[in-house]
């Protein structure tokens, strides 16, 4: 493992990798489809949460901390 994974892996507190690449293909994806600056920034983080509680496991509340962790605001 590189350097900056094992790094990355120490920090409390921190999302894995794999979760912000999905967090940021799910945003680029809401951008791409619906288009840079129709939505406010409210209304795109409630649309990437609706994709998260979708499509992985855990329950919203826990997909809320991550997502605010990926942000650095509290969701």
């Amino acid at each position: 493992m590189s350097q900056f994974l094992q790094n990355r892996a120490r920090v409390e507190n921190d999302i894995t990798l794999a979760q912000e690449m999905i967090i940021g293909s799910f945003f680029a994806g809401i951008r791409d489809n619906i288009g840079e600056d129709v939505l406010t920034r409210d209304e795109e983080i409630l649309l990437v949460l609706e994709c998260m509680t979708s499509t992985m496991l855990g329950t919203e509340e826990e997909h809320a901390e991550t997502l605010g962790t990926y942000l650095g605001i509290k969701v």
